[in-house]
């Protein structure tokens, strides 16, 4: 038997402010603060009906013991012991890598494919890339973008809430890379922030919104070309961080500088596509 929500906001003090909504807690996740991201996001959702914890941001999820052992007051873990943590990575596995339940193809769907085309997408970018649309179950009315290996198996995938502005992510372990199978190494890949920047710009991988690089996607990148993209709210030290850690293994890595009155590629996009177009030429002059 689970403890009370009061007990939980009780054992997760140590994580500071909360915010409560229809899923239950919200706190900034610490794993994204340590890594230097912007805080201030409250992407950690905490659910006590479910008995999880999830970060759209980083990805950082798990069982409420989970969290509370890692991060909270342990005293309080005896209210939350459902015994489930001790296969816990198999459960986790379990959920994040199943495409959710009731989805059909966004197409099927005027007011979702309404929207991806004011993002700027084509519908044959929408069927390229598989988008979805969630009309039931925990993900109701959520757009889908899976993403899969050279295998062809699925590796992550985003749900993202127009009306509430919200994304979740989701990854299994074997991920590397979002988009990672569109990807043409022999030309510059671009390294963008979300998935609506990704799906604007040429060869693009989106970061899903971190601020770190892994050593996977590190070693999927080597001896490549690499523009790097962040939005104009990363801070400079995070941006010199990502660009340092890309110099230790691509071939060349650039810094694409959106310009302060636009928030991401994405919305350079929409405003003026011939704006992003031409700016982007002089990284591709000496690479054709």
């Amino acid at each position: 038997m689970l403890g009370t929500s009061k007990q939980l906001e009780l054992a997760l003090r140590p994580l500071g402010q909360v915010k409560t909504n229809y899923n239950g807690l919200k706190y900034n996740c610490p794993i994204c603060e340590k890594s230097g991201s912007p805080i201030d996001k409250f992407n950690l959702e905490v659910s006590l009906k479910k008995n999880m914890f999830h970060c759209w941001a980083c990805g950082y999820s798990g069982s409420i013991w989970k969290i509370i052992k890692e991060k909270g007051y342990k005293e309080y873990l005896h209210l939350f012991d459902t015994h489930i943590h001790k296969t816990e990575e198999e459960e986790e596995e379990k959920v994040i890598f199943e495409i959710p339940q009731y989805v059909i193809n966004v197409l099927n769907n005027k007011e979702s494919t309404d929207y991806l085309l004011s993002r700027g997408l084509t519908k044959e970018k929408i069927r390229e890339r598989q988008i979805k649309f969630c009309y039931a179950g925990h993900f109701k009315d959520g757009i889908v973008f899976p993403s899969y290996n050279l295998a062809g198996e699925l590796t992550a995938y985003v749900v993202h809430f127009p009306k509430q502005k919200r994304y979740t992510v989701r990854k299994n372990t074997n991920f590397v890379g979002f988009y990672e199978s569109f990807i043409d190494k022999r030309t510059p890949i671009i390294l963008a922030e979300g998935v609506y920047d990704a799906l604007v710009a040429p060869n693009a991988m989106p970061m899903l919104g971190t601020h770190s690089i892994s050593k996977d996607m590190l070693s999927f990148l080597a001896n490549t070309n690499v523009i790097y993209i962040p939005d104009t709210d990363v801070k400079k030290p995070l941006q010199k961080l990502m660009l340092k850690n890309l110099k230790t293994v691509c071939k060349e890595v650039n810094l694409y500088k959106i310009l302060p009155v636009y928030k991401d590629i994405n919305q350079i996009f929409v405003s003026n596509r011939l704006v992003l177009v031409n700016s982007l030429k002089q990284f591709y002059s000496t690479n054709t």
